[in-house]
Parts: structure tokens; sequence; C-alpha cells
């Protein structure tokens, strides 16, 4: 049995059926992270303790290679995938090179490398560079972001340069503990309209299978919060194959190898597809999760498996339609009680509430990622899918008193 080692291991809710998938293929767990094993020891043939941010979590986890060798590296945190290359290759295993997981990690240096590949890309410019000068042809409106950012964190539409001072007052906060490192800079970012979407692939030497297209949904700008995923996304064949061979495109430029990828990307209504930005890693929110019951091919196992040098399962075509929702506060204010009891809607197949009464929640800019529980439902469409997502929405806000954002009816796909 080949042993794969994990770099931290996200929340439960989040990442346990990622962990059933890899223990249900074959694969012998060990787990790398600062806190004993809770939920997780049940997966696990390996534990070591070690802080990811401390001085010697290089030094432990090699110790215990040295002594127990692993024969894969992975991880499921955007910020840990250089680490996680390093390690592999400082015990001589495949995993994506730190160059490759480094430009993954950098979306500056990403989009260096699509342009060099002429891929087509939003404009973007440095913010040390706009503070100086500020093009007057560079296209308005305009997304602030962090250029070693994650999960929409401190990210923002301006609509013309006036408005600069206000991002700056939106990067000073301190709206989230988890905030971008930002020593890495921000960005911004030429506006591309339209609906978003992600693909779920992996790659393995030649070899890259993408396993699903997921229709995301975020909250009413100038934020993005991701509120919900549906699917199979609905598209054409047209849009659909496009979509794919830009994605591919992207991964090949970026030489990405052994590896899960999450390609996030924007149909255009002026110039079609467009790459957003691609994480090395499996996808959160559930993403894959949704996927596999969907298909019934787990992108966590072909994950693993490529991680190993394994050969990847073969992707399979959507029978079932799924979505998942997160209750994110529309407004600030103070929860009226949590919910008890799950909401007796049909297709509702998950349901997790977890913020009691007289919470204070806050919204962006005072504070991003929001999110006080999900719901993942099944419908027969993506549609029905989407109608079923609102319908829990609206029972979770009329418990709690706290409204709720809640645009996501099926007009939105």
């Amino acid at each position: 049995m080949k042993r794969l080692l994990l770099i931290e291991s996200g929340k439960e809710s989040y990442r346990s059926f990622t962990f059933e998938a890899l223990r249900r293929g074959g694969i012998d767990l060990v787990l790398a992270a600062k806190s004993p094993p809770t939920w997780q020891q049940r997966y696990l043939g390996g534990f070591v303790e070690a802080d990811v941010d401390g001085p010697s979590f290089r030094e432990r986890v090699l110790d215990h290679h040295r002594r127990q060798p692993v024969d894969g590296v992975l991880t499921f945190v955007e910020r840990l995938v250089p680490l996680a290359a390093e390690l592999a290759a400082d015990m001589g295993i495949r995993a994506p090179t730190l160059a490759s997981a480094r430009a993954a990690r950098d979306k500056h240096e990403m989009r260096r490398r699509f342009a060099a590949a002429c891929i087509p890309v939003p404009r973007v410019l440095l913010m040390t560079d706009v503070l100086t000068r500020r093009p007057p042809d560079f296209p308005m409106p305009a997304v602030v972001k962090p250029i070693m950012g994650f999960a929409s964190l401190n990210v923002f539409k301006i609509g013309a340069w006036s408005e600069l001072g206000w991002a700056e007052e939106v990067i000073a906060k301190d709206n989230h503990p988890t905030l971008p490192d930002p020593g890495g800079g921000y960005m911004i970012e030429e506006y591309i309209d339209g609906p978003e979407y992600s693909v779920e692939s992996v790659v393995s030497g030649e070899r890259i299978v993408h396993y699903g297209i997921t229709r995301k949904i975020t909250s009413p700008e100038p934020f993005f919060e991701e509120v919900a995923h549906v699917t199979p996304a609905p598209l054409s064949a047209e849009q659909r194959e496009a979509m794919l061979t830009m994605t591919e495109r992207a991964l090949r430029a970026l030489d990405l190898d052994h590896c899960a990828t999450h390609t996030e990307l924007r149909i255009s209504s002026r110039r079609g597809p467009m790459i957003i930005e691609v994480a090395a890693r499996l996808g959160g929110d559930k993403i894959p999760f949704l996927v596999e019951l969907s298909t019934g091919a787990s992108p966590s196992l072909a994950a693993g498996r490529a991680a190993l040098g394994m050969p990847v399962p073969p992707a399979s075509p959507p029978a079932r339609c799924l979505g998942i929702c997160f209750f994110v506060p529309r407004e600030p204010g103070v929860t009226r009680s949590g919910v008890e009891e799950r909401p007796a809607i049909e297709g509702l197949l998950e349901f997790e509430y977890w913020t009691g009464a007289r919470t204070e929640v806050k919204v962006p800019p005072e504070q991003f990622f929001t999110r006080l529980g999900y719901a993942l439902v099944e419908g027969r469409s993506a549609s029905e899918a989407v109608a079923r997502m609102a319908r829990v929405i609206t029972r979770v806000e009329q418990v709690i008193g706290v409204p709720l954002v809640a645009d996501i009816e099926p007009r939105l796909l």
C-alpha cells in the first residue's frame, strides 16, 4: 500500500469526503499537522505533529520520511502548495516543481506565463505602480486582489481611479483571520464580465483529465464572495469544449504535473472564455465531492493517485445535478437564534448550521468569508438545484433573523 503525506487537513465538513475517497482507494494516509487528529484519526495510518508555520516543520516531516518513507505529498491548503512542492523535492518524489507551484500561487507571475503562451488574459497592473502613475488607457471597471490571495478574500471591484483611496482603506483592514500574506502585494486587474465557472482537473504526466465543470455563483458586486456552486454547469457543447481547451493551455503554461488543479474562468460577453486563475490543488467548498456525486468519478482519489505516480481514473459523464450553497450574511447584524431543525425541503442531502443565538455577524469590507453553514442539494436540473438552495437560504434567514445573500435564482444560470 502506497503512503501519501497530507499537509494539514482542513475542516471536517469540507474535507472528510477526501479522506474517505483516498482511504477507500487503498492509500495509506499520513497527516502532518499542528494539532493531533480527531475526526481524521479513523482514516490515518500515521501522524506527524508539526506546525506548518513553525521553524522545525520541514525537519520533523523529513525525519519521519527517513524512518517511514512516504510515496507522495498532497495539500488542500492554497498557501501550502509551494511548501508541499519543496518537501516532495527534498524527498525525491513526484510533485509539481517549486517554480510551477509558486507560479500557481503568484497571480502576477501566472498572468505573465499565460501571456507568454498567447493565452488571453485580463490586463493587470501592480498596485505599487498605479499609486504613482495611473495609465489613462487602462480599462475600467477593474478588480483589486491580493497577488497571493485565495477564497476571494479582499477581492473587490472599483469603477474608476477615483476609488483607489477606498481600495487602500479596504486593504488596510484586518478583516479575516487568515488574510492573504500582505507581503505578496496587490494588483489591479481588468474586470471581465460574464458568468463564472471552475474546471476540476488532474494532471499526470502527459495526461490531463477533466472531471467536471461547476457554475459558481458569487455575492453582489463590488465583492465576490462565493455563495453557491452547481455541477454540471449548464453549458453548450461548444462552450464546454472552448473552456476545456483553454484550461489545458493554462495548465501546460504553468508546467504543472502530478497534482489536482482548480481553474476559474469567466465567459465574457465580448471575448469568450477567459482564464481568471489556476490553483494547483483540489477545489474548495466541497466542489470535488459535488463532482463525485454527480459523475461517480472522484477527483480526490485521482489527485492522490497522481501525487503517488499511479494511473488516474478516467472521467465519467454527469448523471446527477448537485449544488452547494453557503449561508452568507447580506448585512451586518446579530442572529436571533440558531437553526435547530434541518429544513424539510425535497432534495436536501446535507445541512449544517454553525452559529448560535446572539452572534454578531459582519460583511465585507469589515469582514470577508463569513459563513454560518451550508446546504447540499440534488435536483433534476441546474435550475431546480438552484431553486432548492434558494428555498433553504430563505428558511434559514427566517429563523436566524439576519438577511442572507440569496441572489442565486435560476435566472443567474
